[in-house]
């Protein structure tokens, strides 16, 4: 009984083995074909084939070959069967098989199922399980052996001149973007460290340091010049938040509504160069001496410095109060205190200095405490408007940072990827010494020059055309030579319209005279 169990159990894995030979040929085949078809797309798109990726086909059919032979393999009733058929045992192995999953009832049936076995077992004895066919398809294994030696042939392709470009291209962007956020970052918190407290606190409230943050690098130059586009429209956002504009103007006609009277052209200069602050607190100043005055004369008698400080205060806000009326269009929100400062201050002045012995003191002294008011809140808004304009200084700066960045990214990564593309560098013995770089029209280095040394434009040529000499220009043709090099940038369709605003400002800025 044993050599009969024994003798299946042989012929079970002898047919396991042949149903592994038999599709050992198809899964070859179809995995050499899979990876050809890999090696063809690579190829004919110009990159150089992932190897990587051939990997997991290759495992995944290896699994499901093997996982598939398994799950088929015969059973003791199948492989009993096919041993009958195929040894010509008549049945004996199945017969043997029946006999045993039933129990005799009396002892003709135990003769009989005894002789049965004694039979089998001899048949089992003179049979070679060898003799049961285990077949390789020859044809598909040949033929994925070819399509193996041209897959690895399309392997050894490398990359086109064209895709080579394309790749160190994309590294220099990556290069470029990540070396473009750090300089930002290091911009911003230089900046940071020099703004003061109420400059802090405007910052704070905004989302630069978020959107800066957010900014990835990135292989893709749009997706780069996309990221700074948010970055300068927050920025240009905040600028327009501020609101300066009518202020500003209406500051700059004070300032020259003062310089025009001696008597004022002090304060008229502090205007001027948008020292808002230290104006203020002359105004507070004076104001505090005209109370303080007002304090120490008699009930019904100004003192002169009363009177002085008095009539000093209503020549300046008149001036103001006339610088107001010129720009009737400004809606500046300080013109309401500078009426209202220059119509107290008539009052009090006329009050106390027309006829000093005979004045009001009680309500010389309220009118003053209205007018401080007036001054007060002027103060403030001085105050805003220099923190507000320093705070623009410094946004300026950031725009300034961020306009590089654009410029480099949309201009620098280019060439560098043409370099392999082009041949780029091959120069004359004149230029061995020299660096010569290729730039993009919309990327140009600032110039710094001495006052009074003359003007001069140096130039950066492509280097597949220069002489590799350095060369200067008349400074006739700067001006056209970087206008040219703005358009060429800003025109461009892929820009994004919220960032050409910044590289104009660039342009302007690195060309100034």
């Amino acid at each position: 009984m044993n050599e009969i169990n024994h003798f299946i159990d042989q012929v079970k894995a002898r047919l396991l083995k042949a149903r592994f030979a038999t599709l050992l040929g198809p899964s070859l085949l179809g995995l050499c074909i899979i990876n050809l078809l890999i090696a063809l797309y690579f190829v004919s798109q110009g990159y150089k084939v992932e190897t990587k990726l051939l990997l997991l086909p290759t495992v995944l059919i290896a699994l499901g070959y093997i996982i598939f032979s398994v799950l088929k393999k015969p059973t003791k009733k199948e492989a009993a069967d096919y041993a009958d058929s195929f040894f010509d045992l008549r049945n004996a192995l199945s017969s043997h098989l029946d006999f045993l999953s039933r129990e005799a009832t009396d002892d003709t049936q135990k003769q009989f199922h005894q002789l049965q076995l004694q039979q089998t077992s001899q048949l089992c004895q003179g049979q070679k399980i060898a003799a049961i066919p285990v077949r390789f398809s020859a044809k598909k294994i040949i033929a994925s052996l070819l399509l193996i030696i041209t897959t690895l042939v399309l392997c050894s392709f490398d990359d086109s001149d064209e895709i080579k470009a394309q790749k160190l291209l994309a590294q220099s962007t990556l290069e470029t973007s990540t070396q473009n956020k750090k300089d930002l970052e290091e911009t911003i918190e230089e900046l940071q460290e020099s703004m003061t407290e109420e400059e802090r606190k405007l910052f704070k409230s905004t989302k630069i340091k978020q959107v800066l943050k957010n900014i990835e690098s990135t292989e893709n130059k749009l997706d780069a010049l996309r990221q700074y586009a948010k970055l300068e429209k927050e920025i240009s956002s905040l600028g327009d938040k501020m609101n300066t504009k009518n202020d500003k103007k209406l500051l700059d006609e004070i300032s020259r509504e003062l310089e025009k009277n001696r008597a004022t052209n002090k304060m008229g200069k502090m205007f001027a160069n948008k020292q808002y602050k230290d104006a203020a607190k002359e105004l507070k100043d004076k104001m505090k001496a005209l109370q303080d005055a007002l304090k120490k004369s008699e009930q019904n008698q100004a003192s002169k410095e009363a009177q002085k400080l008095a009539n000093e205060m209503k020549n300046m806000s008149q001036k103001m109060q006339e610088a107001a009326k010129n720009l009737k269009a400004n809606n500046s929100t300080m013109k309401m205190d500078i009426s209202k400062m220059a119509e107290l201050s008539k009052k009090l002045s006329d009050n106390i200095c027309k006829n000093p012995k005979q004045c009001n003191m009680g309500e010389a002294k309220e009118c003053s405490g209205d007018m401080k008011k007036a001054v007060l809140s002027l103060c403030d808004k001085l105050d805003e408007n220099e923190t507000k304009n320093l705070f623009m200084a410094k946004l300026d700066k950031m725009q300034e940072a961020l306009a590089m960045s654009q410029a480099k990214m949309n201009g620098m990564s280019q060439m560098q990827g043409m370099q392999m593309a082009k041949g780029v560098g091959a120069g004359s013995q004149d230029s061995k010494n020299t660096t010569t770089q290729t730039i993009d029209t919309a990327y140009d280095t600032q110039l710094k020059g001495q006052q009074g040394e003359g003007s001069s434009l140096t130039q950066i040529e492509q280097a597949s055309s220069g002489t590799g000499i350095s060369r200067t220009t008349d400074p006739s043709n700067k001006q056209i030579e970087y206008k040219r090099q703005m358009e060429s940038f800003i025109e461009q369709e892929n820009i994004p319209e919220a960032m050409k605003s910044g590289v104009k400002e660039y342009f302007k800025r690195i060309h100034k005279d």
